[in-house]
């Protein structure tokens, strides 16, 4: 009271009336709706319905009794019994059943009520269903939800439920606790009746400036967004939930791409990465935004520039390509629909080993190379000259090798005519090194261990030789292993014991091993110093001097062999030298 008198006002009740509507009760109360319907009672109290012809009444409920409840029915969900109460006005007023409210008189309805709402083409009447144009005022929140972003009840209705940005009204809040009319809206929204019709893929926004489309969330380019097209770009991205006009801004800002992203992308992620910046060079030069390179390929200067025709399709790469399969005496028939799948996949058209890997890292060093080339066509307008790529892929492409020990350097002068002829010299070259050792013998094992169809199949394999070449033992066949390491480990001490039993037992002894553990292993074991290379073997009558050294895969291709024959094999085949 106090306060009332204080600010000049009068005291009300609760609930009360704003606007027409009630505040302070339920809307899925039947009071909550006595007002309307009261009013449609008083409107028609004062029409003598008996004095229009049919024509006459149906623009009177049109004009009339249409907008009585909009308000209304752009807040709530009408109930039930309410929808029928006020379609049942609508219809009694229209078949001339209402003379005045006290004077109440029935008439026949000639027409299905259905009928009568149908429009005018087909044969009704085109009035709107209480119903319909209930979904239709409620379903319009949902447009307003995504089109009125930057007003102040949308950002104060998503700050409260903490709503995403970019989702829509019934991601937002369903299955939230909220007010009467939120709920109501959802439910309209979810209605099968405007689901269909309210669905995000079927709306697409008209760019303007670009301030209130998201850049990642909306539909602004072609008929897809963009975090469902580039879904993990999306997902790396640092620049979630902001505008188009903000994104563009912060993309011509940075200095590097890599501060876009929250961590460095992977090489099949750089191909998407590629199709967007397209999309961005094309959105800012239809705009007038100069970007060099924008849209056109700045290789051949012909068509439009993407990741697949800068590698693979620009007339460019295609010679390129060529280039490299006749360096490697391959057929040019495999760039036929080419790609960087088919590409990786032609390494089995090469059968050496070292000569697969070496394959694709001259595949690598291609496109590496093409990358560069066009990068330093566009940032520093050089010209792109293919012979000029070709030498530094060759280049580049043996510096790798290099690295890799595939190739070394007393055979890099094959490098540039006849790769494989260089890798080739180079697994001679390394083979010929094993044997310039002071030691009186030479040996190479492997083991075999694999599981196939449940059961455990494994092998050991190796021989000795001397140094001229001349081999003294060689063995094949099964062994009880239950690993990889106790196959290497077996084949290891079937070698040492039948050496030790052997006549040549006083010579020295390299054994040479693809198995860097087993190494550890046999040194820590017997001498427990694995610098030390005199190893005395516990348990044997006489002391032999033996060696275990590792080397790589490729040097031990004949033990290996040795070793899976023997996991196929049911006894253990060995064989000595008659001399």
């Amino acid at each position: 009271m106090e306060g009332a008198q204080l600010l000049g006002c009068k005291v009300g009740q609760w609930p009360m009336t704003y606007l027409g509507v009630s505040i302070g009760i339920s809307s899925k109360r039947k009071a909550y709706w006595e007002p309307l319907v009261k009013r449609f009672h008083s409107k028609l109290a004062s029409w003598k319905a008996d004095t229009l012809n049919l024509v006459g009444r149906s623009i009177i409920i049109k004009s009339v009794l249409d907008s009585l409840p909009t308000y209304w029915l752009g807040l709530h969900m009408l109930p039930s019994r309410v929808c029928d109460r006020i379609e049942r006005i609508r219809r009694d007023f229209l078949w001339g059943s209402f003379a005045g409210q006290e004077d109440f008189k029935r008439k026949m309805h000639s027409v299905r009520w259905s009928k009568v709402c149908s429009s005018k083409d087909h044969g009704g009447l085109g009035l709107v269903p209480i119903k319909v144009k209930n979904l239709a005022l409620l379903g319009k929140w949902s447009f307003r939800w995504d089109k009125e972003r930057h007003r102040s009840w949308n950002i104060w209705i998503r700050d409260k439920y903490k709503c995403p940005k970019h989702s829509n009204l019934q991601e937002s809040l369903v299955g939230k606790r909220s007010s009467n009319s939120l709920q109501d809206m959802v439910s309209a929204a979810c209605h099968p009746l405007s689901k269909r019709k309210l669905d995000r893929g079927k709306l697409v926004w008209r760019l303007g400036n670009g301030i209130q489309v998201l850049f990642w969330e909306d539909i602004w380019h072609e008929d897809m967004a963009l975090m469902d097209r580039y879904k993990k770009l999306y997902s790396l991205s640092t620049l979630q939930g902001i505008s188009v006009a903000l994104f563009l801004n912060q993309w011509q800002l940075v200095t590097s791409v890599e501060s876009l992203w929250t961590r460095s992308l992977r090489a099949w992620e750089i191909e998407e990465l590629n199709s967007l910046v397209l999309i961005i060079k094309d959105f800012l030069a239809r705009r007038g935004i100069n970007v060099p390179g924008s849209g056109i390929c700045i290789c051949c200067g012909i068509l439009e520039e993407s990741a697949h025709h800068l590698f693979f399709e620009c007339q460019v790469a295609k010679k390129l390509w060529q280039l490299v399969c006749l360096w490697w005496h391959l057929d040019v028939d495999l760039l036929e629909g080419l790609n960087l799948f088919n590409l990786w996949d032609s390494a089995k058209l090469v059968q050496n080993k070292k000569a697969k890997v070496a394959w694709k890292i001259v595949i690598s060093a291609t496109l590496w190379t093409i990358w560069i080339s066009r990068n330093d066509a566009i940032f520093n307008s050089n010209h792109v000259n293919r012979g000029k790529i070709f030498a530094t892929l060759k280049v580049l492409a043996r510096e790798w090798c290099l690295i890799s020990n595939i190739i070394s350097d007393c055979s890099t002068s094959w490098w540039s005519h006849n790769p494989i002829e260089a890798i080739t010299k180079t697994e001679s070259v390394q083979m010929h090194a094993l044997f310039q050792v002071n030691w009186d013998l030479i040996a190479f094992l492997d083991g075999s261990w694999k599981v196939k169809q449940g059961t455990s199949l494994a092998g050991i394999g190796g021989y000795i030789q001397k140094k001229n070449g001349d081999v003294i033992l060689s063995f094949s066949g099964p062994c009880n292993a239950s690993n990889a390491l106790q196959a290497e480990w077996s084949a290891l001490s079937f070698l040492i014991t039948n050496f030790a039993e052997s006549r040549w037992a006083e010579k020295s002894l390299l054994i040479y091993t693809d198995c860097s553990n087993l190494v550890r292993k046999f040194l820590e074991l017997f001498s427990g110093n694995v610098d030390d290379a005199h190893i005395p073997l516990a348990g044997l009558n006489k002391s032999i001097k033996v060696y275990i050294k590792h080397i790589s895969r490729d040097l031990n291709c004949r033990a290996d062999v040795l070793a899976k024959t023997g996991a196929q094999k049911t006894q253990m085949a060995r064989l000595w030298a008659q001399k």
